[in-house]
């Protein structure tokens, strides 16, 4: 018969895993492994655990298009197979779901493998490959290697002119799933010296059963173990030179109060003028936050944005933080670089209050401690003459030193405050391996590429489109 690279169950586990993981590198090549079985002419049993690996798919908006675009079409085929209303013929002529070819495959025996013994008749197949393989080199001389494309490696063999081929074994971890049908082998014509005697058939040994010493997790199998990685991401919104000018002025006019009388029709409207220009929609934030949320790594969100909207944004999705200082508990730690505007701070004891009940924005609050008036805390970014929270400041510049990854979402060209602290950070610090930077102009990416690698050549950088995905697997 010819061997599978790997059993049915295993290639629906695959799938189980890459899914309750979110993993879509894993869940591409269990989509290419599954197409590949079933227009190999497998028939399968496990037709209610595939349904719901397409119910799952089908219903999850996060799973990329491509690999849908695989996996759907393949296990539809593969249900239309097993109902008998179905006027489709699975026995001779099929059309692949993937690559719209047309070929015949012969008909395959029922594969009959037991649930909980899938690993001995696995273990079994990659003994007959191998026994395979050593009798090709025997009589096969290997000439020069040929490449084959991926729409040929789905056909089946013609019936005439069949060449012996070498059979290759493939981990199922693979992330490469057109890699078991390349570098085929031709044999060469063999001449016989002089005829062997005849040697009686030797009676066909069953393989003998493994012996597992202790019983290994799925997830283990199916995942190559990642390192985990402190995380800075620093999201960047772009500030008005006019917001700036009334941050500026209300710090003016609140660091007058106790000194001389001030107009407090001048502080409100300010502070009114900056609610509605600071909080801006930082929704852009909230795809990323909820695919990490749940991860080992330890996260610093960093942001020079001062939107109340972000407090809101964690809410809604049940994100657990904690505020310029990481704790155990939380894997995510929030630093609000410039300050924010739902922050407050008393005029007189220096307090602060974070305000995340209320659904109003309210422009001034009295202290809980001391009873005197609270406003935001709010700082303007003016480039080297800024007036900066020394505790947000050394927050930000510790958790860019000390972090291996970092993840830039809208980087700015204007913004000279926020370019200086991660140039700073990056002379500083030993730690940095990776950079992703996330925006679509491409010549603030290539800038700031420029940039770091003028600094460390070595750190790797990563502009792409497909960055978000690239840093999404790289993390558990």
């Amino acid at each position: 018969m010819t061997p599978f690279p790997e059993t049915e169950i295993m290639t629906i586990k695959r799938l189980e895993v890459a899914l309750r993981k979110m993993d879509y590198k894993l869940l591409k090549d269990g989509a290419y492994k599954l197409h590949e079985k079933f227009h190999g002419g497998h028939v399968f049993e496990y037709i209610d655990l595939l349904k719901e690996i397409l119910d799952n798919v089908s219903s999850n908006p996060s799973i990329p298009e491509d690999t849908k675009g695989i996996l759907i079409p393949t296990i539809n085929d593969i249900l239309a197979s097993k109902n008998p209303n179905s006027n489709q013929d699975f026995s001779g002529e099929r059309v692949s779901s993937l690559t719209s070819l047309s070929y015949t495959v012969p008909q395959e025996p029922k594969e009959e493998i037991a649930e909980n013994n899938f690993e001995e008749v696995e273990q079994a197949t990659i003994q007959e490959n191998q026994q395979t393989e050593e009798k090709i080199e025997e009589v096969a001389q290997v000439p020069k290697e040929e490449k084959i494309s991926a729409f040929s490696a789905f056909s089946a063999p013609q019936a005439q002119n069949i060449q012996p081929q070498r059979t290759f074994t493939q981990s199922p971890f693979s992330a490469q799933p057109f890699k078991e049908f390349s570098n085929p082998l031709r044999t060469q014509p063999v001449s016989i010296a002089q005829p062997q005697p005849i040697q009686q058939p030797q009676p066909i040994q069953q393989p003998q059963p493994i012996q597992v010493k202790e019983e290994i997790k799925e997830e283990v199998k199916e995942e190559v173990k990642k390192e985990l990685k402190s995380i800075a991401i620093f999201f960047n919104q772009n500030s008005s030179n006019e917001k700036n000018k009334n941050i500026t002025a209300l710090r003016e006019e609140i660091s007058k109060i106790n000194v001389k009388d001030v107009s407090l029709s001048k502080i409100l409207d300010l502070v009114s003028e900056i609610n509605i220009q600071t909080n801006t929609d930082v929704s852009a934030l909230q795809s990323i936050l909820e695919q990490i949320k749940n991860k080992a790594n330890r996260i610093n969100l960093i942001t020079n944005s001062q939107s109340a909207n972000l407090i809101n944004l964690f809410k809604k999705i049940d994100l657990e933080y904690s505020f310029l200082s990481p704790q155990e508990d939380k894997n995510i730690n929030f630093i609000p670089l410039l300050g924010l505007s739902n922050l407050f701070v008393c005029s007189e004891c220096n307090e602060e209050f974070l305000e995340i009940e209320s659904k109003l924005a309210p422009l001034v609050l009295q202290c809980p401690k001391c009873k005197k008036p609270m406003f935001a805390n709010l700082y303007a970014a003016k480039g080297v003459n800024s007036e900066i929270n020394l505790n947000y400041y050394n927050a930000t510049l510790v958790s860019l030193v000390n972090s291996k990854v970092w993840v830039l979402i809208n980087p700015s060209l204007e913004d000279k405050f926020s370019i200086n602290i991660l140039r700073n950070a990056l002379r500083m610090s030993n730690s940095v391996e990776e950079i992703y930077i996330l925006d679509k102009d491409i010549n603030a990416k290539e800038q700031y590429r420029n940039m770091f690698h003028e600094i460390n050549e070595n750190i790797k950088t990563d502009i792409q489109t497909t960055a978000l995905e690239e840093f999404l697997n790289s993390i558990k």
